[in-house]
């Protein structure tokens, strides 16, 4: 069991679905780009294109490493496009959440604060560019570039309190999936807060949006 401690130092964030929402980002990136480029190099209609497509992701787990990694399936799929343009031409499809900046600039006043996602680093400074919050930020880490893992093997955890050369209850990491943000640092001693923005979940450490964070640290 995980306990409250005065202790803290640091607060990691995951990123989508945490601090941004990306839902339609990555959506139109993975089920409409991907498939439309296929389309046109490939020479097949839309339709067909984007059966292949979904058809190949289904056959792996978010829990695996590549399923996260857009230039293994550009180049599965034979896609001679750069996939680093292409989630440029997206970039209007990433919102903030409406507290979220508000809440970094208070919680970094106090605490050094850390970013642990899926996402690449060309992703991740594509999003934090386009709204404004890299400079919160202590530290910022891709699960998948910097540690070739994903945040379901609680080894994530393990190496970012070594490399920020902490203790696990110098830590709390706040995220929206209860598996890889909440369950697994929690195994390790690292307290853990879920922030469930559909108000579904309740119980100890489960909050609805970060305004709420200040008075359960």
């Amino acid at each position: 069991m995980v306990e409250r401690s005065d202790r803290i130092k640091y607060i990691s964030f995951d990123l989508d679905g945490t601090l941004i929402d990306s839902l339609d980002f990555e959506i139109s990136f993975w089920n409409e780009t991907i498939p439309r480029i296929f389309s046109k190099q490939h020479n097949v209609p839309f339709s067909e294109a984007k059966k292949i497509v979904l058809n190949a992701y289904r056959k792996f787990s978010k829990e695996e490493v590549e399923w996260h990694i857009p230039e293994y399936w550009f180049k599965k799929f034979k896609l001679k496009d750069d996939w680093t343009s292409a989630i440029k031409d997206l970039k209007d499809r990433i919102k903030i959440f409406p507290e979220v900046k508000r809440i970094l600039r208070k919680l970094s006043k106090k605490y050094k604060l850390v970013l642990l996602t899926h996402s690449l680093q060309e992703s991740v400074e594509l999003k934090m560019a386009k709204l404004g919050i890299q400079k919160y930020f202590y530290k910022i880490f891709s699960a998948i570039e910097d540690f070739s893992l994903v945040k379901y093997d609680e080894r994530v955890y393990k190496i970012l309190i070594e490399k920020l050369r902490i203790n696990a209850k110098e830590l709390v990491h706040v995220g929206d999936d209860h598996k890889c943000d909440y369950s697994t640092p929690r195994r390790i001693g690292i307290r853990a807060i879920l922030i469930d923005r559909s108000g579904k979940r309740k119980g100890k450490d489960i909050i609805h949006d970060l305004t709420k964070i200040e008075s359960i640290l």
